[in-house]
């Protein structure tokens, strides 16, 4: 699978990568710009005002291997 280039400069394995980003942020949406559910999910937070973390695995050349990665973790795979 492959890896995040971090702020520092570091790689980091997409597992680690999910892990800190929801650490450090209370809710955090893993999307795809094109996706009608991920845009259903980004506007009820933004109408609950509840401040979020969007990352848009289209956009990233390690999407597939985050998105992967959440199907092992949570066993689900609602991103497609």
């Amino acid at each position: 699978m492959g890896a995040t280039l971090t702020t520092f400069g570091r790689y980091e394995p997409p597992d680690k990568f999910i892990k800190r980003v929801i650490s450090e942020h209370c809710v955090v949406v893993f999307a795809k710009t094109q996706c009608p559910y991920s845009q259903m999910a980004k506007d009820t937070f933004a109408m609950l005002e509840v401040p979020i973390k969007v990352i848009d695995i289209d956009k990233r050349s390690d999407g597939d291997s985050i998105q992967d990665t959440l199907l092992t973790m949570t066993k689900v795979r609602t991103v497609t």
